[in-house]
């Protein structure tokens, strides 16, 4: 499988757009909002960032922009639910593809698939891959919401 992905550190919510909400096929009484990305070299349907151990700050703060840019368009009262701050396992190098927010009657929070790389990405067994759409990595109920500080 390939990903076209930006460097985590030169993503900017700036350039994210959000379509029209749809209903939640995951999570019930939920809505889905799918959203592009357009940066310097093209638009994409959702967006993908690559990044390593040490730039997951960049990737908290993209996940804090991009849902403070939600707020703004919904003009919510809702708390968002942060995943990239609650992560304790942080992998060494990693891909995460965001394909939109999720949003319920009390939260709402980015859906995600990560792959995880080793030294070995050329290897197709050299990749592990995982959804989110809460504050873990796996499939979990988005009602646990949570808040970075």
């Amino acid at each position: 499988m390939l990903l076209a992905s930006i460097d985590v550190r030169t993503a900017r919510a700036e350039g994210v757009a959000f379509a029209d909400p749809v209903r939640n096929t995951v999570v019930s009484d939920g809505q889905f909002v799918r959203l592009a990305y357009h940066g310097d070299h093209g638009s994409t349907t959702g967006v993908c960032v690559h990044l390593r151990a040490h730039e997951w700050g960049a990737l908290e703060q993209f996940e804090r922009d991009i849902l403070a840019l939600y707020n703004q368009w919904t003009r919510s009262l809702k708390q968002p639910s942060y995943v990239f701050c609650h992560a304790n396992d942080v992998p060494d190098r990693a891909v995460v593809r965001i394909s939109g927010v999720w949003d319920t009657a009390r939260a709402y929070g980015l859906a995600f698939r990560y792959w995880t790389l080793d030294d070995h990405a050329d290897d197709p067994n050299g990749a592990s891959v995982g959804d989110g759409m809460s504050s873990s990595s796996s499939e979990s109920s988005p009602e646990s919401s949570s808040s970075c500080v």
